[in-house]
């Protein structure tokens, strides 16, 4: 801020008209202009500067969620998560034993998701309709994950097919939007 007031002064005794102590002072505009060129130039480096520096970010985060979203979309579709909880629902569905429970374990440990823990403050340098989805698929499978691990219902074991239904439509839902993020990239994030 001193700088600031410093150049103010300058500028100042430079552009001020003459008095009855200094009677014949005459204004040297092409100091002023000078001075007031390269504050300008100033201002508008340190903002493009900015600016890169935040689509060079923007690109990341976008970069490593996709990354992230496109292993974990593989990753339920090598597994065929969605396909048995589907054949789960069906077999409930037959007539079992009373109280036969059926389970579905997953291994989805908390930190499944570290890339998008890691950006989640930075969602912000994405577009609206990106943050969006980004926030809708993790939130799909965290709510998937609290069903298939410990302490969930079908972690637990359950004799209603509701059960497997409901977590296959949230896998469903996850899968689709992860899709959409993750093969028609192009049209997609430029929404």
């Amino acid at each position: 801020m001193g700088e600031t007031l410093d150049w103010f002064v300058v500028v100042w005794n430079l552009a001020a008209p003459a008095t009855p102590t200094v009677p014949n002072k005459a204004t040297d505009w092409s100091t002023v202009g000078v001075a007031l060129i390269t504050a300008f130039a100033g201002i508008g480096g340190t903002y493009l500067t900015a600016a890169r520096q935040s689509k060079a970010e923007s690109r990341s985060v976008r970069a490593a969620i996709i990354a992230e979203v496109l292993a974990l979309v593989e990753l339920f579709q090598r597994r065929s998560y969605l396909k048995t909880l589907r054949s789960e629902a069906e077999a409930l569905k037959t007539p079992r034993p009373i109280n036969f429970k059926v389970t579905c374990k997953i291994n989805l440990p908390e930190h499944y998701n570290r890339i998008y823990q890691e950006n989640a403050k930075r969602l912000g340098s994405l577009s609206s309709i990106e943050a969006a989805q980004v926030v809708r698929f993790y939130q799909l499978i965290d709510s998937l994950r609290s069903d298939v691990t410990e302490g969930g219902v079908l972690f637990n074991g359950t004799v209603d097919a509701q059960h497997f239904e409901s977590a296959a439509e949230v896998l469903s839902a996850a899968l689709e939007v992860g899709n959409a993020m993750t093969l028609d990239r192009k049209s997609w994030w430029r929404g």
